[in-house]
C-alpha cells in the first residue's frame, strides 16, 4: 500500500491492486513463455479450481483460528464475489477482499514455499476474475492473459473454464479468445 492510498476509497485501492496483479501476470506472457511456463500456469489454474471447489474448507480453517470470523457470511460473500461481484456493496467488496487476504495469509503459514507460491498465484487468478467483472478497463488485458491461459489448458487436469469461470467470463473468453459465438 502506498502513502497515497490513504486518500483513495477502498474501491480505488482494490482497483489499483487488480491492475497491479494483472500486469504482474502479463509479464510472463510478454516474456515469450516456455513450455514450463505453460505447465506451471496449468497447475496454478488447477489449483484455482480446487480453491473454488473447496473454499468452505479454507474458510472453516480461518474460522477455527479467528473467533470473530463470521463463517456463514464469509461463505456467502466468497460465492457471490467469485461469481457475481457486481451484486456486492462497497462494504461487502471490501469484506471479500479481506476474506481473500485471510485465505492468502493462511497459505503463508505453510512451510513449503513452492506450495505457498502456487496457492498464492491461484488465489490471484480468482482475484483477477473478480476484478475484470468489476472494472471493465481490465478487459483488454484479461483477454491478452487468456490467450496465454488458452495454451495452458491442454496441461490442466482439473481446471475447466466452463465450470470454474463465472458465466460472464465464460462468454467473454469464448467470444474474444476461443472464437466461439
Amino acid at each position: 500500500m502506498s502513502i497515497f492510498d490513504i486518500f483513495r476509497s477502498k474501491r480505488q485501492v482494490i482497483n489499483k491492486r487488480f491492475h497491479n496483479t494483472i500486469d504482474l501476470f502479463l509479464k510472463v506472457y510478454d516474456s515469450k513463455p516456455t513450455m514450463n511456463d505453460y505447465r506451471y500456469f496449468a497447475f496454478v489454474l488447477d489449483t484455482s479450481s480446487s480453491i473454488l471447489d473447496d473454499h468452505e474448507k479454507y474458510l472453516r480453517e480461518i474460522a477455527e483460528e479467528k473467533q470473530d470470523f463470521d463463517l456463514n457470511s464469509s461463505i456467502k460473500l466468497f460465492k457471490i464475489g467469485t461469481q457475481r461481484p457486481r451484486d456486492l456493496s462497497e462494504k461487502e467488496l471490501a469484506q471479500l477482499y479481506e476474506i481473500i487476504n485471510l485465505i492468502l495469509m493462511s497459505f503463508k503459514k505453510i512451510t513449503m514455499r513452492s506450495y505457498v507460491e502456487r496457492m498464492s498465484m491461484a488465489l490471484h487468478v480468482l482475484f483477477l476474475n473478480t476484478g475484470v467483472m468489476l472494472d471493465k478497463s481490465l478487459e483488454e488485458k484479461y483477454i491478452k492473459l487468456w490467450f496465454f491461459y488458452k495454451d495452458c489448458l491442454k496441461y490442466c487436469k482439473d481446471f475447466k473454464y466452463k465450470k470454474h469461470l463465472p458465466d460472464e467470463l465464460i462468454k467473454l473468453v469464448e467470444e474474444k479468445v476461443l472464437g466461439k459465438k
